[in-house]
């Protein structure tokens, strides 16, 4: 293996799942349902980690290819079947759930990995012996097959909105995403979903690369490497549950607050991070101290949670946004969201070879303010336009054809709520 194959394979998979999100998952989920959306994608995840107990550069490649179009399936699907099972009000309680159930999986990885590694001296085994790899993918492989069969037994319920959204050809899906994709809200929050890239690229890869390579942070750093998933997970899953509790207990949180919220967090932490670990350790090892001290574990430790804690600020809020404003293009919604998510994850992965930590903590406080700003426009002065109120036959019905079929009171109930009218004028121009 190359030195940087990590960095490289963490691209291809991101790339892979910006094509994903691009061409192919609304079309599969508009076919499949959500469900068995799922449990096809969750299916290259098998696919991939199994290639691990037999590791080589071809399949590595291919493999990384393979999972980036999974992935971007099974993310688009899962925001799907929120949709299904959430309504406007219900949003953001369903997305705190959600984000912190997924991210305690870095809990239980990240305490494994410490089992696994915790007598590991710097300087012993940094290549893992065979036994250590068919160990920790075997659990990962067992892992990943058990939530398959999980999948396998959810019931697939009517929308709780109460509106069916009929299945359309994979044309009009693919016309649908593009329509939703060029308006003015959309590609506001864009910027949004590119911040959330950009660090997801920084505490999922660069932050524990910058771990290892940082030499006089311990004696153990694999260790320090595992404990700071865990970090990372119980910061994302205490996001999660307290959005979740909290909104049990106050009927609406605004949105931006909590943004806001997590831009104040990660700018502090993005701050620690440089200030506390060498600038030449995102590329190599180092003995390089940090800015004013030496690397603390502990400091480590504290921004590994708080990395996770914003990053739950930011994703719960941008579930919440695209479930509450729309219902009926959510497999649409979500496939713009990983597009760009996955576009800049991927790029941030492969300019990573190239830069120090400087240039990464430039580049994430930049698009953290921005995202922020750009989150506060959507949510206060950019409204969804008529047709993403409507279920997306609807919507082709009424440019075509009469709506006799359908139930126009619900329609125009639907859109008053949405844009909290008090007369039928701007629907009668439709």
């Amino acid at each position: 293996m190359e030195k940087h194959s990590g960095y490289l394979g963490l691209s291809l998979i991101y790339g892979g799942n910006m094509i994903g999100n691009l061409l192919f998952a609304p079309v599969i989920i508009n076919w499949l349902g959500a469900k068995w959306s799922m449990i096809l994608g969750s299916s290259t995840y098998a696919i991939f980690i199994a290639g691990f107990l037999f590791l080589n550069y071809p399949f590595l490649i291919i493999s990384s290819l393979i999972i980036g179009l999974g992935s971007a399936l099974i993310w688009t699907a899962e925001g799907s079947y929120m949709a299904l099972n959430s309504t406007k009000e219900t949003s953001g309680k369903q997305s705190g759930l959600f984000w912190a159930i997924s991210q305690a999986s870095l809990i239980v990885g990240g305490i494994f990995m410490y089992i696994v590694f915790r007598n590991t001296k710097r300087g012993e085994n940094d290549d893992l012996s065979d036994s250590t790899v068919k160990i920790l993918y075997s659990v990962f492989l067992g892992a990943i097959l058990v939530g398959i069969v999980i999948l396998m037994l959810l019931k697939v319920p009517e929308p709780a909105s109460g509106v069916p959204v009929p299945k359309k050809d994979h044309v009009q899906m693919i016309k649908s995403m593009f329509r939703l994709l060029f308006t003015k809200r959309m590609l506001t929050m864009a910027f949004v979903f590119i911040y959330v890239g950009v660090e997801l690229s920084f505490w999922s890869g660069v932050y524990s690369t910058c771990i290892s390579n940082t030499l006089k942070i311990g004696d153990n750093p694999k260790s320090i490497v595992g404990l700071t998933a865990v970090a990372e997970g119980c910061g994302m899953f205490a996001g999660g549950a307290l959005f979740r509790f909290l909104l049990s207990k106050i009927k609406r949180i605004p949105r931006i607050l909590v943004v806001l919220l997590g831009m104040v967090i990660h700018l502090a932490v993005f701050t620690l991070v440089f200030l506390n670990l060498p600038n030449e350790s995102p590329l190599n090892k180092t003995n390089d101290h940090g800015v004013f001290s030496e690397p603390s574990v502990a400091v480590v430790l504290i921004c590994g949670f708080f990395l996770g804690f914003g990053d739950a600020c930011w994703n719960t809020q941008i579930y919440s946004f695209l479930i509450a404003e729309y219902p009926n293009q959510s497999a649409q919604a979500f496939s713009i969201y990983k597009f760009f998510h996955a576009m800049t994850t991927c790029a941030a992965f492969f300019w990573s070879k190239y830069i120090q930590l400087h240039w990464h903590f430039i580049i994430l406080c930049s698009t953290c303010i921005w995202g922020c700003f750009c989150f506060f426009v959507s949510e206060r002065f950019l409204s969804s336009s008529y047709t993403d109120v409507i279920s997306p036959k609807l919507e082709i019905q009424i440019n075509d054809k009469p709506m006799d079929a359908y139930n126009t009171d619900t329609i125009k109930d639907e859109y008053l709520k949405k844009h909290r009218c008090s007369t039928f004028g701007d629907y009668d121009k439709y």
